[in-house]
């Protein structure tokens, strides 16, 4: 049985390689999604795609973030354990603000 917002015209595949994804839902799932599908006013397929699609980005976008995060946290890690020896212009810059701040006192 078909849902109002779908057509019994086959829709056009998105190519020739498309492949078929089945699953199982509670009777009462397919009622809900059916329901969401129409008010958008969209194919219970579309509905599906489109949902997954959004889902798998975000994901996939989320997983790139952390990896992100994690290798600018080593990163982070590493110069604070192996801090760089300070110029020749920084140490003599230091040892001046030292003298004139024990001056003061």
């Amino acid at each position: 049985m078909l849902h109002p917002s779908e057509s019994r015209s086959r829709p056009e595949r998105a190519s020739v390689n498309a492949k078929r994804i089945e699953a199982r839902v509670a009777p009462e799932k397919k009622l809900l999604y059916e329901q969401a599908a129409g008010l958008k006013g969209i194919s219970l397929t579309e509905f599906i795609l489109s949902a997954v699609d959004a889902e798998a980005i975000r994901v996939v976008q989320e997983r790139k973030i952390i990896k992100v995060v994690l290798a600018e946290s080593a990163a982070f890690v590493a110069a604070l354990e192996n801090p760089p020896k300070p110029s020749p212009e920084a140490v003599d810059r230091f040892v001046r603000a030292a003298v004139l701040h024990s001056a003061k006192l």
